[in-house]
This record gives C-alpha cells, structure tokens and sequence, in this order.
C-alpha cells in the first residue's frame, strides 16, 4: 500500500499520548479523526474481520483528506479538574502548544520554526444543561469555576451529544486513537455543512468569504458521505444503542431536519456536491443510512 503523508502525525502522537495519560476518555474529532479511521482502513485491506459500508475499491476517490489541525473532545469531569488541569498545563508547555490569544485555553498553536507554520490544537466539549459543578459557560468557552488560570478550557459543541457512547478505537503505530461514534460524528458535520452553505448564501458577506464558506460546505458534506461510507460493521451493530441515547436531544433534532433537506431529495444540496465522488447506487446506500439514522418517525 502507497504510504499516506500525514505531516500532523509526528506532532498529535505525543499531545494524544499524553492527553490520554491524564484523562482516557478524550476523544479525537474533526476531519484529522476521519483521516486516522481511513488511513486505518487502508492498513486493514485484506482483513476479511474488518469490513465497511462502501468499500474503498468502489470510491472514485479515496485519497485521504489531508488536515492541519487537531479537534480534541474533552471531558467536563478533566476540565472541572483542578489535577487533571495542572497535568494537561505541564503537557501543553512541555511540547510547546501555546494559547491563542484570541481564543485562550481552547485553541492552542504550535509554530514550526522552521517555516513559520502554525498548527492548531482545539479543545472541545459537550455542551450540558444544567452545567456540572465545578464548570461554568461563559460562551463560547465552558471553563472552571473559579477561573485556575492555566490547562485548558473547551469550546462549547453542542453537536457532540453522545460521543461517550460507543467511540471507535483503533490502534496505528502502536497507538490506540479514539473517535466519537459515526452518529455523532455525522451531527458534528452536518451541522457544520449546513452552518457553511447559510454563509455561502449571505449576501452581506464579500464574495471571496462566500466562496470560502461554499468550499468549506462541500467540504462538509463530503466528510458525511465519507463518515457512512467508513462505518464498519462492528460499529453499525451498535448503532442502536446510540440513536437511543441521541433521539431526544435538539442536536439530532436538528440534524435529522438538515439531513432531510440537503440529502434526502434527490435535488438536495448535499446529493448535488457529492454526486460525482460516488456511484449512484453507493450515495443511495449512504443516503438509506443517513435516514434510517435520522427517521423521526423511529422510536427505538
């Protein structure tokens, strides 16, 4: 198998090891998690034990999409943590991630001194009502009460509803990385697709930002796509237990209405940009799951 360029990797190895070592609940999200889950896939070919939705000798393309940032899903309980947040400071000066100074104690930076690049380290979390003790929500950041003034806080992501349940675990060079399961993380991204593609539509907005935007919802809706194609069948055995954990909330309330609008028509805005990248009896099959997955109508 040609060996895939991942130039993050030498940099999130050692952050998630780390990370994992004060709390072992944290999560990877974002599009550097589908990019892990396919190289993983990749490494898999030949493993009759290991099988997915839409297998990747039936993609048009499946180079994976390369990133340049980490999305990391904290939990409330290490955030909350007066320990865990001392340990997660000394981890973040030790390898030189730094606040943003517009986005203090969420987003981190990390400048390669070589070429100036920054790469970018986001810490996320949940968003809960009421808000557990110890934390408080001063939007868009939940962070501890009373303020410690070091480690991390997580930026509000009322999307990742369910991300404990069932997160999918696989192991690349020796290490075990952790991923929300494909529901959540199929909220987490139609939410986004949908976030984008209104910007796109703003006319407010200068034209070269309207583009960006339009690209950045393409982008979207293809990581949904991706994210069902990828779905193995460990994980769609345990899909259940998921949908009954989520159905009740707003987040997949809302989901399941943009999954309705941009991909259940054949005319949807989602179908349209992703069209080309699969054939057609596999964005049906996706198309089936996303709504087996979001079906109002479904009780259990």
């Amino acid at each position: 198998m040609k060996q895939i360029d991942d130039p993050l990797w030498p940099l999130f190895a050692p952050i998630w090891k780390a990370a994992l070592a004060v709390d072992g609940h944290i999560l990877l999200a974002g599009g550097y998690a589908l990019f892990l889950k396919q190289r993983w896939l990749l490494e898999q070919a030949g493993n009759a034990a290991v099988r997915q939705v839409i297998p990747f000798d039936r993609w048009r393309d499946y180079a994976p999409r390369v990133t340049q940032d980490m999305d990391l899903l904290a939990p409330m309980e290490m955030i909350a943590s007066p320990k865990a947040q001392g340990q997660m400071d000394g981890v973040l000066k030790a390898q030189a991630w730094m606040p943003h100074p517009d986005h203090a104690r969420w987003q981190f930076i990390r400048e390669d001194m070589g070429s100036g690049f920054k790469w970018k380290l986001e810490f996320h979390a949940q968003h809960q009502e009421p808000m557990p003790d110890g934390l408080t929500h001063v939007p868009p950041r939940i962070k501890p009460k009373p303020s410690q003034g070091l480690g991390i806080h997580g930026h509000e992501n009322q999307e990742a509803v369910a991300c404990e349940v069932n997160p999918f675990r696989f192991e690349l060079d020796g290490l075990t990385v952790a991923i929300p399961n494909p529901v959540t993380m199929a909220i987490m991204k139609l939410a986004a697709m949908r976030d984008q593609r209104e910007k796109a539509r703003d006319t407010a907005i200068a034209p070269g930002n309207r583009d960006f935007h339009e690209r950045q919802a393409r982008k979207h809706a293809q990581d949904v796509c991706r994210i069902l194609a990828m779905t193995t069948r460990e994980e769609a055995d345990a899909i259940g237990s998921v949908l009954a954990a989520v159905r009740t909330t707003e987040a997949w309330q809302d989901a399941a209405g943009i999954a309705r609008e941009y991909f259940m028509p054949a005319t949807g805005y989602g179908v349209s940009v992703v069209g080309t990248f699969w054939m057609p009896e596999d964005l049906a099959t996706m198309t089936a799951s996303l709504q087996s997955w979001f079906n109002p109508t479904l009780t259990g």
